[in-house]
């Protein structure tokens, strides 16, 4: 009895094709050198555990799609090289937008800009 060791992908999708990876990869040649076509790639599990050279894969999802061209990218793994995100940058807008809506009859534009200097007690030279 040999054990088959299945790499789980980090999405959960409805239809998963886990169960089925250790008979498709049986069948797949050892030197499969061909294009793997997926059209229906959901989770990505049987891509991960084929590992083929060259692949096409699709989904009908735009979600998923999304997340793994982010994650091909390296936009969602960017944190880990950096350990920084963009909390502080989103703090600021959010800010921003707060001055905005509570200031709305500021009568010109250098009245807004000393109101968001001083919300972050910054010298006006």
């Amino acid at each position: 009895m040999s054990i088959h060791r299945v790499l789980v992908p980090p999405i959960k999708c409805q239809g998963i094709k886990t169960k089925l990876v250790p008979w498709i990869k049986a069948i797949i040649p050892a030197d499969f050198d061909g294009r793997w076509i997926e059209p229906f790639m959901g989770s990505g599990v049987v891509v991960f555990n084929v590992r083929p050279r060259k692949a096409l894969l699709a989904d009908s999802n735009p979600h998923l799609i999304n997340f793994y061209q982010a994650v091909a990218k390296g936009e969602i793994t960017a944190y880990f090289d950096n350990h920084t995100n963009s909390g502080v940058v989103e703090g600021i807008n959010n800010k921003l937008k707060l001055i905005k809506r509570s200031g709305y009859g500021f009568r010109n534009f250098d009245n807004f800009q000393l109101r968001c200097l001083i919300c972050w007690h910054l010298a006006i030279d």
